[in-house]
């Protein structure tokens, strides 16, 4: 059983809209333990704590490198077999908006977890871009770990053939030493090669489609493959 409570309240300033968001869920699950006797599991977890004022961001979110490129489709469990986000991190961010499709965005990120929290004054930085026209929309984002001085990056094209079928494909790129990881002893104990490099080996692909049956009712599809032959298939 899970319980999910957003708020997300807005006002107008001089100096922008001031927005803030909270989002946050409890959970229980009940099961049987490894002895045969049931068992009950209760959490709770902060989803998001986002401040904004104009195109400045403060927030407790998703990281910028998954929210800059549209994450990877709309099927709900989208991450099946290849991965394409870090996760929830803090971060910094300032967002330009042109007016005119184009927005740029660059911000600073915490990272999360023993190996990809920052370790020093020196953040994580992320940088991205897209233009939004009628015919779809292209998107790039490149990231900068600073705790391992790796850069991974992404980029995605979506494209709008009707008013009811829409594409896109997304592919990521790392430019990561294996053998100089596995030298240093680093590749043997690390889940991956920084905090961006979520895919496996140094470049990833996604794709996927749209099809809206009516204001209720539409079909998504994904696919996902990668350079340690990781394949992902998801349909909802």
């Amino acid at each position: 059983m899970r319980a999910q409570l957003t708020f997300d309240a807005r006002g107008e300033t001089e100096y922008g809209t001031l927005r803030s968001v909270t989002s946050v869920y409890f959970q229980r699950d009940s099961f049987e333990n490894s002895a045969g006797y049931s068992d009950i599991n209760q959490d709770w977890e902060l989803e998001h704590a986002i401040i904004q004022l104009g195109g400045l961001t403060v927030a407790y979110t998703d990281s910028l490198f998954e929210t800059l490129t549209d994450s990877a489709g709309s099927v709900i469990n989208d991450d099946i077999g290849v991965n394409y986000t870090p996760g929830k991190t803090h971060l910094i961010a300032y967002t330009f908006d042109g007016g005119n499709g184009f927005s740029a965005t660059i911000g600073v990120e915490e990272g999360e977890g023993e190996n990809y929290t920052i370790d020093s004054y020196v953040p994580h930085v992320v940088a991205g871009a897209s233009f939004t026209q009628g015919w779809g929309k292209i998107a790039g984002v490149v990231a900068y770990d600073s705790n391992w001085g790796e850069v991974a990056a992404k980029l995605r094209v979506d494209f709008n053939v009707n008013e009811a079928l829409s594409l896109w494909v997304m592919a990521g790129y790392q430019d990561y030493d294996f053998d100089r990881a596995w030298n240093l002893g680093t590749a043997t104990t690390l889940a991956k090669p920084s905090y961006y490099g979520v895919w496996g080996g140094d470049w990833a692909v996604w794709g996927g489609g749209k099809y809206q049956f009516n204001q209720k009712a539409s079909l998504d599809v994904q696919l996902a493959y990668d350079d340690h032959e990781n394949f992902g298939a998801a349909v909802g």
